[in-house]
């Protein structure tokens, strides 16, 4: 698989999920809400999140955090944009209440999760994407080049073949095939 150059500065991007990893439940069964909570849900929150992880995520983390605390205003949450790697490593040594990655744990990461978690365990969530590359496979062409709005329409589906002029004209050189895109994200 080739990682597809974008316009002439082969800047790169792509979409990577990045999972949030926590330890799950408090113990209580989920018939034992609080009293004034019809959804289910918590009537008070209140205490500290403490995560660390993909600095790529700081933005969103940044606007859930806002989202959350002014529903719940006695909840505090701090992330820590220390990398994706150092936010496992942190989770798995309790530093972290949750840590923002951009991959599952393995099974050795979930043994020592279990241990920091308790009988509850740990669970992900994918919540967030990354754009860092598109890739193609594309038999024949080792190339290809598209700009943002050109890329864009593929994932739209308004470009769907790859001699579609809008990526021929950028690809002078190559000899695109006139065969379906096919998206995978």
């Amino acid at each position: 698989m080739k990682a597809l150059r974008i316009g002439r500065y082969a800047a790169v991007l792509s979409v990577a999920a990045l999972a949030l990893t926590a330890c799950g439940g408090n113990g209580e069964s989920e018939s034992s809400a609080p009293a004034g909570s019809e959804s289910g849900a918590p009537a008070e929150v209140s205490g500290t999140l403490i995560g660390g992880g993909a600095s790529s995520q700081e933005s969103a983390m940044t606007a859930w955090t806002n989202g959350v605390t002014e529903v719940y205003p006695d909840l505090s949450v701090q992330y820590d944009p220390v990398g994706s790697g150092a936010g496992r490593e942190g989770f798995l040594a309790g530093q972290y209440s949750f840590a923002g990655s951009d991959a599952a744990m393995d099974e050795e990461e979930m043994a020592s999760a279990e241990e920091v978690c308790g009988p509850e365990g740990v669970f992900h969530v994918p919540s967030y994407i990354s754009p860092v590359a598109v890739a193609f496979n594309l038999e024949g062409v080792d190339e290809v080049n598209m700009d943002a709005e050109t890329i864009a329409q593929v994932f739209t589906g308004e470009i769907t073949t790859w001699n579609d002029p809008a990526i021929a004209d950028q690809n002078p050189d190559a000899e695109l095939p006139d065969t379906d895109i096919t998206v995978v994200h």
